[in-house]
């Protein structure tokens, strides 16, 4: 399976507006932090429509307000696993590792992204997007 390099971060100017759309994967609602004006939004105030198989667009984001400002949505993998790998349970099957490898490549893009040299308009560079676009992508 093909493993999406993606930028997990979006920025929005927002002035009165409600729905934002991610343009990175997630796995549930619980793997994004946000910020307004650089404050974080309490999880109370807005819900996650969270991707789905048949759509891998991300999801977006609905806020129960409308807001306005500078909006930050970042994804945070956990970095805990949630299933530990055994003979005599036959769970060693290839679904389950490609879903730990496909989490700890979003982990290894979400480091980059967090420790990314700035450009001169201070954006991000992203090595390991550059890397991977070179080698004709990644996959398992």
């Amino acid at each position: 399976m093909t493993i999406e390099v993606e930028i997990p971060y979006n920025e929005f100017s927002a002035f009165n507006d409600k729905e934002f759309q991610l343009d990175f994967f997630i796995y549930d609602k619980e793997n994004i932090r946000i910020t307004l004006n650089g404050n974080e939004v309490p999880k109370s105030l807005y819900y996650v429509q969270v991707n789905t198989l048949e759509s891998n667009n991300g999801g977006k984001v609905i806020f129960y307000s409308s807001i306005t400002g500078t909006v930050v949505i970042t994804r945070v993998t956990p970095r805990a696993r949630t299933l530990g790998y055994s003979n005599a349970l036959n769970n060693i099957t290839p679904s389950n590792l490609n879903y730990d490898f496909e989490r700890i490549y979003r982990i290894i893009q979400e480091i980059d992204y967090a420790i990314a040299e700035k450009d001169v308009d201070g954006n991000p560079i992203n090595y390991l997007l550059i890397y991977n676009n070179a080698k004709g992508g990644l996959t398992t």
